[in-house]
């Protein structure tokens, strides 16, 4: 008799002890991917179907050893963001606006004050006479604060900032200190050692990482717009540190260098952007992110959402609650849209439906099509949440029915936890990324585990029909 235990075969449980026996002896995500890995080769059937990341999803969630690292944002609030129709200002208004408008990270000046505090302001030689018409000099930080700011602005010194951080400890602060920047970075650890996480340090010189990093900071922005490196010295440092991102002014933006670092899994920004135009241009060039005063979050998505509405990329159902994860039957509906707007043709509707738990017609559109498959024999499992390794493979086989020559490139993956990429998404997540349509998530990872949002997925697939389509109407001819 084949007795179960907890619904599992005497077999699996013994796959289960084992794979618990391998997380004792690693450590974190190096152990859940080797225990996976394990109960992947005994599952034989995993590899037949989409259902395997189901099963692994359990088996983590069994092992309860998650790492959580903060994902890089797409759009960063310059200096504050722009408020009352001023830039630069550093002003508790500006941050406010900011958090309002939904950033999270917000970029801010620190100049030292005589007295040895950190007033918020861009500069004392021209700034400071531009935001309160004093001379331009350093002030002690009683002196900055007695200062009446443009527009009825409310200037900031560190203690002032600290304060707000404590009431919005989802905000993080890009740093930038242009003058003894370790010994300030320093001096915010040590005079508030709780707020060390919300700092997202700034560095301009290479050899600045190693004392910053010792300092505590764990997500450090190399940023270019002081240094003249070449591409090759930048490449170096990111394989022999771990950076959370590179930013670079607008002409180094459009040269190689972006591209290059992809190739390293770097997360990329440009800084200033404050058009939808050049963001778009810098987007192509393989820029991850930008540093701006004006385009908001809540407008970005959006606004990518509309360039696919226009392509014919999306259904009402879909645009509707864009933050909502995507579920199996949504992302039929996006690649069945995807084939037809790229071959014009229609997808075909088969005349039997081999699930038991969907009659979604655009899933069975999608699967006879051989775009996607069940979870088993007869089940689809139509709202179970995506993966963006599953998405990515989704992707792969749509463009591969396309025409194989899309992807006739082979590709590497650069990806610091490939370990925790499922052998079949492999391919389909180093394709994608090495064509900047699957981007990674920040220190190297790509997080292949983690769901996709609505607004996620609508991206990833104008991404592919701006990559692509032209490629195959140009072969098509």
């Amino acid at each position: 008799m084949n007795r179960k235990v907890f619904g599992l075969k005497k077999g699996q449980i013994l796959v289960v002890i084992v794979c618990f026996f391998m997380i004792t002896m690693l450590s974190d995500s190096e152990a859940i991917s080797y225990g996976v890995d394990f109960y992947r080769a005994y599952n034989e059937n995993d590899i037949k179907t989409d259902a395997n990341i189901v099963d692994t999803k359990e088996i983590i969630n069994k092992i309860e050893l998650e790492q959580v690292e903060l994902v890089p944002e797409v759009l960063v609030s310059h200096a504050g963001g722009r408020v009352k129709g001023k830039s630069y200002t550093n002003s508790k208004e500006s941050i406010d606006k900011s958090y309002e408008n939904g950033y999270r990270f917000i970029e801010l000046d620190f100049q030292w004050t005589a007295d040895g505090n950190l007033a918020l302001i861009h500069d004392w030689d021209g700034y400071v006479n531009t935001a309160f018409g004093v001379e331009s000099k350093m002030y002690s930080t009683e002196e900055f604060k007695s200062f009446n700011m443009i527009e009825g602005l409310t200037q900031m010194i560190l203690d002032d900032l600290a304060e707000w951080l404590h009431v919005h400890n989802d905000v993080y602060i890009v740093t930038d200190i242009k003058y003894d920047n370790v010994k300030a970075l320093g001096y915010i650890k040590d005079r508030y050692p709780d707020l060390v996480a919300q700092f997202i340090p700034q560095i301009y010189r290479i050899e600045q990482f190693v004392p910053v990093k010792e300092l505590g900071y764990k997500n450090i922005i190399l940023t270019l717009y002081a240094s003249n490196y070449s591409d090759d010295e930048l490449i170096d440092f990111v394989k022999a540190h771990r950076v959370f991102a590179i930013t670079m002014p607008i002409a180094r933006a459009k040269t190689e260098l972006p591209r290059k670092l992809k190739e390293e899994s770097v997360f990329v920004y440009a800084h200033t952007i404050n058009s939808q135009e050049l963001r778009q241009e810098l987007e192509l060039c393989g820029v991850d992110g930008f540093y701006t005063d004006d385009i908001l979050p809540l407008s970005w998505g959006i606004d990518q959402v509309e360039k696919a509405r226009e392509y014919n990329l999306v259904t009402d159902s879909i645009i509707a609650n864009l933050h909502q994860y995507l579920t199996r039957e949504e992302v039929c509906e996006l690649l069945v849209n995807l084939y037809e707007a790229m071959s014009d043709n229609k997808a075909e509707l088969p005349d039997f439906n081999i699930f038991t738990d969907t009659d979604n017609p655009e899933v069975l559109k999608a699967n006879a099509l051989g775009l996607v498959n069940g979870v088993n024999e007869t089940q689809f499992l139509p709202k179970a949440n995506i993966t963006r390794e599953e998405m990515a493979t989704m992707i792969y086989r749509t463009l591969e029915k396309l025409d194989e020559s899309l992807i006739e490139d082979r590709s590497h993956i650069y990806f610091a936890d490939v370990i925790e990429i499922s052998n079949w998404a492999l391919e389909p997540i180093s394709f994608l990324s090495d064509h900047n349509i699957l981007i990674g998530v920040g220190s190297n990872r790509v997080a292949p585990k983690d769901n996709v949002t609505r607004e996620q997925g609508i991206i990833l697939v104008k991404r592919v029909y701006e990559k692509f389509k032209l490629d195959l109407d140009n072969h098509n001819l």
